[in-house]
This record gives C-alpha cells, sequence and structure tokens, in this order.
C-alpha cells in the first residue's frame, strides 16, 4: 500500500464527507443505493468506462450531464439530490479509490448544472431538473465535497485532486463557486423550509464556510516554489466569513463562533487593541470591587476612567480589524448609553433614600426585576431568530452577562462624569456627586453597589428593549443601520 493511499485511507475523507453531506430525517437505504448505483455501473457500464477514461474533467462532466438527463424517471438525479450520505458513502466506495473523489465531484457538478439550467434548455422531455429545493440540495452537497481537499485532515488522494485540476486553479476556482452557491442557500434559507429541517446544525455549515481558506497553497496543489502572492490569499473568502458571522451566527445568538471567526481573520495590531480593551474591562471592574470593599472611594474615579478607555480601544481595533466588533455586542452599549441618560429625567428619587432602608429593599427588589425582564426578553427573541435546544439555554444568559458588563461600564461613566451635572440636588440631601468622593453621603444615597448596581440594570434592560426600533435586528446584530443587499 503507497503511502499517499495509507495517509488518506487514515483520515476516511468519504466517511467524512458523507457525514458532513447527511441530512437529519433522511433514512439511510442501501437496497434503493444499490438499484441506482446498479443502474450507473452495471446497467451503463460502457457510459460509465468511458466517461473515466476522458481525460478532461470538463468532458467528464459534460458526459455525466448528458448520461443523468438520459435517465428517463430522474431516479438517478433523485439520489443525488436528496440522499447525499448514500451517495458520497455507498456509491463512492464503488469508484476507484484514484478516481473517487473526482468522480463524486463530476457527479455533482454535473447534476448541479442540470438542476440550475433554465427552464427552455430542459429539451422536449420537459424534465423539472430546475428544481429550487434539488438545486439547494446539490449546493450543499456540491460545497462538502469540492471543499474536502482543503480541509486540515481526511483529504481525498492528491493524484485524484489532481484529475479535476487539469487546468490550474481549477479546484480551488470551483471550490469557490460552490462556497458562493451554498452560502447564497444559507442567506435564503427561510425560502427552503425542507433543507432547514434536514440540516443537522445550520451554524455548523456556516463555520464550515467561514473557517475553510480556499486556496491553493492550502490544497497544496503546486509545488511551494511556483505558487504566486494570490495562491496565499482568499479575499473572497474573508468576505464570505463576514457574512457568514453578521447574517448567520450573531442573529443566532452565536457568539463563540463569530469571535472564533475574528481570530482567523484579525492581525496583530487588532489583536492586540481587542485584549488591551478586554484588559481595561477586567481592570475597571476590579477596580469597582476593590472600592466596594476597601472602601476607597478614589477607586471608582479610577475605574470609570480606565472604562472610558475601552471603547477606544474597541474603535481602534475595529479600524484594523472590522470583524473586533463582534465579539464585544456594540448595540448593547449604544442603547444602553441612552438608557441612562434616561435616568436624568428621573429625578433624585432613584438614588436618594433619605435614610429610608425600605428604598433600599426596593432597589435591590427592582435590579432583580430589570434583569429577569432583560433575560426573558433576550429568551423570546433568541427562539425568533432559530436558536434552540441547549444552545437556547446557555446563550441568553450569556448575552445578559455581557450586557451586565456593558452596563456596568456605561454606568461608571455616565455617574461620573456625566450625570452629576444634570441631576439636582435634593433639599436637604447631598449632591449625587458624593457617591465617588471622599466626602459622605450621610446615609441617604444607595449604597454605591446598589447604585451602580441598579443603573447598569435599568441600562441593561433599556439596552435590550430599545432593539425593537433598531432596524428588527436583535441585540447580538452589529452596529450598523443599512444592509447593503437586494431588497435591505
Amino acid at each position: 500500500m503507497s503511502t499517499e493511499l495509507a495517509s488518506t485511507q487514515e483520515g476516511g475523507w468519504l466517511a467524512v464527507a458523507g457525514q458532513r453531506a447527511a441530512l437529519a430525517g433522511v433514512l439511510r437505504n442501501a437496497e434503493y443505493a444499490r438499484e441506482v448505483i446498479h443502474r450507473i455501473i452495471t446497467e451503463k457500464s460502457a457510459e460509465y468506462d468511458s466517461i473515466l477514461g476522458q481525460g478532461s474533467s470538463q468532458d467528464r462532466v459534460q458526459r455525466w450531464r448528458a448520461l443523468i438527463r438520459a435517465e428517463d424517471d430522474l431516479e438517478v438525479f433523485r439520489f443525488f439530490a436528496f440522499r447525499p450520505q448514500d451517495a458520497v458513502c455507498l456509491f463512492g466506495a464503488e469508484v476507484p479509490e484514484v478516481r473517487r473523489w473526482s468522480t463524486l465531484t463530476e457527479i455533482y457538478e454535473a447534476c448541479y448544472a442540470l438542476a440550475t439550467q433554465s427552464a427552455s434548455e430542459n429539451g422536449p422531455t420537459g424534465m423539472p431538473y430546475s428544481w429550487r429545493l434539488g438545486a439547494a440540495h446539490l449546493a450543499r452537497t456540491r460545497w462538502m465535497l469540492l471543499s474536502q481537499p482543503f480541509a486540515a485532515r481526511a483529504r481525498p488522494l492528491r493524484r485524484d485532486v489532481l484529475r479535476v485540476n487539469d487546468e490550474r486553479g481549477r479546484v480551488t476556482a470551483l471550490a469557490q463557486q460552490a462556497r458562493g452557491d451554498w452560502l447564497a442557500v444559507l442567506a435564503a434559507i427561510d425560502d427552503y423550509p425542507q433543507l432547514a429541517a434536514r440540516i443537522r446544525d445550520l451554524e455548523a455549515d456556516a463555520m464550515s464556510v467561514a473557517m475553510l481558506p480556499v486556496t491553493e497553497s492550502v490544497a497544496g496543489l503546486a509545488p511551494a516554489n511556483e505558487l504566486t502572492p494570490a495562491d496565499h490569499d482568499d479575499p473572497v473568502g474573508v468576505e464570505a466569513a463576514r457574512f457568514a458571522a453578521t447574517r448567520l451566527l450573531l442573529p443566532r445568538f452565536a457568539w463563540t463562533s463569530p469571535a472564533r471567526i475574528y481570530l482567523r481573520l484579525a492581525g496583530r495590531s487588532s489583536l492586540a487593541l481587542t485584549a488591551a480593551a478586554g484588559l481595561a474591562g477586567v481592570s475597571a471592574i476590579v477596580q469597582v470591587l476593590a472600592g466596594f470593599w476597601l472602601a476607597w472611594p478614589d477607586g471608582y474615579t479610577s475605574a470609570a476612567i480606565t472604562a472610558a478607555g475601552v471603547y477606544p480601544l474597541v474603535a481602534a481595533a475595529m479600524a484594523a480589524e472590522p470583524s473586533a466588533a463582534w465579539p464585544w455586542l456594540l448595540r448593547q452599549p449604544a442603547s444602553a448609553a441612552v438608557g441612562l441618560l434616561a435616568l436624568a429625567a428621573f429625578g433624585t428619587t432613584w438614588w436618594f433614600t433619605a435614610g429610608a432602608t425600605d428604598d433600599v429593599a426596593r432597589a435591590v427588589i427592582v435590579m432583580a426585576g430589570l434583569a429577569a425582564a432583560a433575560l426573558l426578553y433576550l429568551y423570546i427573541e433568541g427562539i425568533g431568530h432559530g436558536v434552540r435546544g441547549l444552545a437556547l439555554l446557555r446563550r441568553p444568559p450569556w448575552v445578559t452577562v455581557i450586557g451586565l458588563m456593558h452596563g456596568l461600564l456605561v454606568s461608571l461613566i455616565g455617574l461620573r462624569f456625566l450625570l452629576p451635572l444634570f441631576a439636582s440636588s435634593p433639599a436637604g440631601g447631598p449632591p449625587l456627586s458624593c457617591w465617588y468622593s471622599a466626602a459622605s453621603c450621610h446615609g441617604k444615597v444607595l449604597p454605591v453597589p446598589l447604585l451602580l448596581g441598579l443603573a447598569a440594570t435599568w441600562s441593561l434592560a433599556a439596552g435590550v428593549f430599545l432593539q425593537i426600533i433598531w432596524d428588527s435586528e436583535p441585540v447580538t446584530a452589529t452596529l450598523a443601520h443599512v444592509a447593503w443587499r437586494r431588497g435591505g
């Protein structure tokens, strides 16, 4: 056994590709698969052998297209379109190893061409190859197959891939086209409810588009000394990754997946600035806690100054790489700031207690109620955006935690530098500025933990509910209002 063959079998690319292409609710049917395979390989053995013997990949695709179209009952077409796991695993196993990936890829190229041709090309038989659902199914399996040579492991034989890459760059071009076609289906997945119900994990499909660079250098299709700078870059893939993150993942509250995509796309400067912003946010929270526990009033001012530095650092990271905004969920601090400013219209009643202990208890209840209302809203919004199962249990709470963090940072900035300028002092009471100064509030103001907590939870709730007027976008969407898409 050759080294090439051994390494490929160890990865088991056929099983991996079949598993990736599998559809939920489509039961395996080995008997039906054998009937279709017999029809192609045995009953059409002359045509089958002739196609595999063709020297040009493009010629083989055309011959497959003619053979499949010649089938009067469309069973072959339906088999490849709607039973992708059987087609890949069972039919693929019948093809010689050195021609396996190329044959499957060329069949799916032929089927996809048939499914997307215009009705006038169907000829006098009127065969309905232009089914939108069939084309959508084929687009998915075609991408799964064509992306396999670019995967980190479980790749097909290099000499098999070179059968399709008989012209330099052909495999890369086909894979990039397949990625775009499948991404277009994902972007309009609501138009394909049957397919959407059959995809086991739509987010995994989106991540396969976003995390897989498609270049000559990744696939190893040319010697290193023959590669050009363009062979190492995939600018279209970068845009595809951004599209997948902003249109498919962030609306589903999938916070960690866009963060992984950002880590893949970002350069050193953006990563350094993002890390600095994260450290500044953690430092601000630590300083607030130190102010609580150590009775250190100056710690609040220091924390507010540190918090004010977080967002310029985030903006600088975004300038270096726009996807730096994704992990920060910037709609939350933006709308939290609007909510915090509304506190200035409430007068002194929300923070001045005049020493009444029941006001403290009431503040605790209000804080809990605001946080619970925000969390409930996020659960409802998550359900509306397709979050299901375990993801629904864990994602809204994480978004709530991030929102509370932003609410605290915004509240620190606002209560230290802005609201004291607008808030009037109650008769016989201290000014709002007493909370961060060395002067005592004489027990007539909410304790600092409750003061900041109430402002933070109010900002969180206001920020969450303000989403209903923001272009029908979820709280996790990017901070933008213009959608450069057809009909947007």
